[in-house]
Parts: C-alpha cells; sequence; structure tokens
C-alpha cells in the first residue's frame, strides 16, 4: 500500500495510509516517515510523526523527528509531545525536549509547569530536565525563574526527582559574596 500511496502522491490515500500506522512493520514505518510524510500537509500526517517520535524502532523515531524539527506546531502538538516524555527512552526524551524548546517562552512555560504537575514521574523528570538544559541561557531567564520557583511543588520526589531539583536549587540560589569576603577577612 506505501508503494502505491508513493506513485498516486495523493493526500487521501496517505492519510489513509497514517491511520495503519501502528500495524506496519518497522522498516515499513521507517520508509512511510522517511520518503511519505517528509512535507506533511494535514494533521493526520502530523500527528503521525508525532506517533513515529515516540516509535520503540529508532529508525522511524530519527526520522520523524528530522520533519519535525523543521516545521512549526501548534499548542495542541507541543501538549503530544510533552507526553511522550512518560517513556524512559534517553534518545526519545532528548528529541522530545529539542521540539518543546522550539516553543515560544510562553507555551515553553506552560509545558514545563504541565510536565512538574504531571503524575507521572518521568513527565516530572522531563520538566526538570528541561530547567537544567534553560538555566544558563540568558533568553530564557524569565521562563527559568517563574518555573524553578515551582519546583518546590513536587510532592514525594524520586530520588531522581530530588537530585535535580537539588541541582537547580543550588544553581538557582545566589551566592552571597559579601558575606564570603567578611568570613574570609
Amino acid at each position: 500500500m506505501a508503494a502505491i500511496v508513493y506513485v498516486i502522491g495523493s493526500d487521501e490515500p496517505l492519510d489513509d495510509l497514517c491511520t495503519c500506522y501502528d500495524q506496519m512493520d518497522s522498516n515499513v514505518r521507517h520508509c512511510v516517515v522517511k520518503e511519505l510524510l517528509k512535507v506533511p500537509s494535514s494533521s493526520v500526517q502530523v500527528d503521525t510523526l508525532i506517533k513515529a517520535l515516540g516509535d520503540r524502532a529508532e529508525y522511524p523515531r530519527k526520522a520523524a523527528f528530522d520533519v519535525l524539527d523543521k516545521m512549526e506546531l501548534s499548542d495542541e502538538q507541543y501538549i503530544r509531545i510533552e507526553e511522550l516524555l512518560k517513556y524512559k527512552s534517553g534518545e526519545l526524551r532528548q528529541q522530545a525536549i529539542s521540539l518543546l524548546l522550539k516553543q515560544k517562552k510562553e507555551a515553553l512555560s506552560d509545558s514545563i509547569g504541565r510536565l512538574l504537575s504531571a503524575s507521572v514521574s518521568e513527565k516530572r523528570l522531563g520538566g526538570l530536565d528541561i530547567l537544567l538544559t534553560i538555566r544558563k541561557q540568558k533568553e530564557y531567564a524569565d521562563v527559568y525563574k517563574e518555573a524553578v520557583a515551582s519546583v518546590g511543588g513536587i510532592k514525594s520526589p524520586t530520588s531522581k526527582e530530588q537530585l535535580l531539583i537539588d541541582q537547580l536549587i543550588e544553581g538557582h540560589s545566589p551566592v552571597d559574596s559579601c558575606n564570603t569576603r567578611s568570613e574570609n577577612g
């Protein structure tokens, strides 16, 4: 069917093919994403790319990231990308965070807030990872200051979360250089 869609080159059969994404073999999924969805023209196609970003197989996931990284995404699509942070795969998480960082600052702040208040610890870790990523970047200073204040609201953090929280709190609290000098004489 993928070959037929490729030859026809029409959106309607491609959208139909996208609805069958889950039933495809990983090699076919990779070909569909890499060859047929490289310039998505419908919401079904973009949704399939986001689904492919969460694929267990590496090649469809990487091909989907390459396409999504060049696109302007909607707020709803970014929220779907946030959902991928519930998975533990390191590469998937890095790609999702990279895409989330492309949002406007207000939307990124909202994403961080949703992630930090999530019931799933992996999502909270994703929010903390984003904060660690942006903490030294001047263009995100306002977003960081607002979001790092809510880090203390994480109830019963896991040991991994606590480790990241400690790093954020240490990096956030200013060093009082006057007290240091007076102590040193």
